[in-house]
């Protein structure tokens, strides 16, 4: 993990390590590790917040390789709509215990 995490800034708000990047939201729902990436015809995106315990991933199987910003592309999806500041509000209101009752 120390050669992953080995930090260098790119730009305001965005750090490059080996294969991940640490982001903060643009929208203010914090510093989250991760990657984006795409195929033709499909895009992906993971990401784990640093303050908690929630990790998200959208796949959508819409390209952006020759196309450029597609709306609804994974990453779009998660950077620029209110997909993280939910996610994070759901993965804190959920009982510890509650993966357990579900496993049962």
């Amino acid at each position: 993990m120390q050669i992953v995490q080995a930090w260098q800034t790119v730009a305001e708000g965005i750090e490059r390590g080996h294969g991940l990047f640490r982001a903060e939201s643009p929208l203010g729902y914090g510093t989250w590790l991760g990657h984006d990436g795409s195929v033709l015809g499909f895009t992906g995106t993971l990401w784990w917040s640093e303050k908690s315990d929630c990790a998200v991933c959208v796949l959508a199987n819409i390209g952006t390789m020759h196309a450029g910003p597609v709306p609804s592309s994974a990453p779009q999806v998660v950077w620029e709509s209110k997909f993280l500041e939910l996610a994070a509000k759901l993965s804190m209101d959920v009982p510890e215990d509650t993966h357990i009752r579900y496993l049962k």
